[in-house]
């Protein structure tokens, strides 16, 4: 497309026509394009809400260890048990049954930032294989938000009363972990 650049300088305007084009060595169609950028954009949000997500959950898992430490028996439990629950989030766990396992947000934030960077390698649409492993990866990362979702919702405002009661701190989501593993997306 055409597009006017202004520079304004000591107060000096200039404005120029900036025409720009596909690189020439791209033989890929517009339609291609769209896809590739259609496919990118998923990838991408897909990569940010399992990486934020995975930071909330590490940090409530560092908060429930040091509140291990000074909780008394009573409450002990309840935290081990939410500390067991999040565990799962992250890490996945296998299914009742011995059904299909499902995966953690751990793994899920590096298996979309990957895909995400394969896709972006050439100028092309994804290939089949890669728009199949995009939706499966979009399923996983959505079934895995939801599992997080429902711990954040009715597990730890639970345990939040408890403590409160105790008079310990609550789990604060925005307080930043110490620590996070060489996996998934941190930024």
């Amino acid at each position: 497309g055409t597009y006017t650049v202004r520079l304004t300088v000591g107060g000096k305007v200039l404005t120029a026509l900036l025409t720009i084009k596909i690189d020439p060595r791209v033989h890929a169609t517009p339609a291609d394009l769209q896809s590739l950028f259609a496919a990118q954009v998923k990838l991408a949000a897909m990569v940010s809400k399992s990486a934020a997500a995975s930071l909330e959950v590490h940090s409530a898992r560092e908060q429930l260890e040091m509140l291990m430490k000074s909780a008394e028996p009573t409450i002990k439990e309840e935290i081990e048990n939410l500390d067991e629950e999040l565990a799962g989030v992250l890490a996945g766990r296998v299914k009742a049954g011995g059904g299909e396992s499902e995966p953690g947000l751990d793994d899920l934030a590096g298996e979309s930032a990957a895909l995400y960077e394969q896709v972006g390698m050439a100028d092309a649409a994804p290939t089949t294989a890669q728009l199949k492993a995009i939706e499966h990866a979009s399923e996983e990362v959505s079934e895995a938000l939801k599992r997080w979702d429902k711990s954040r919702s009715l597990s730890m405002p639970a345990l939040n009363r408890q403590l409160e009661g105790a008079h310990l701190p609550a789990i604060n989501l925005e307080q930043k972990p110490q620590s996070m593993p060489d996996s998934g997306d941190e930024d």
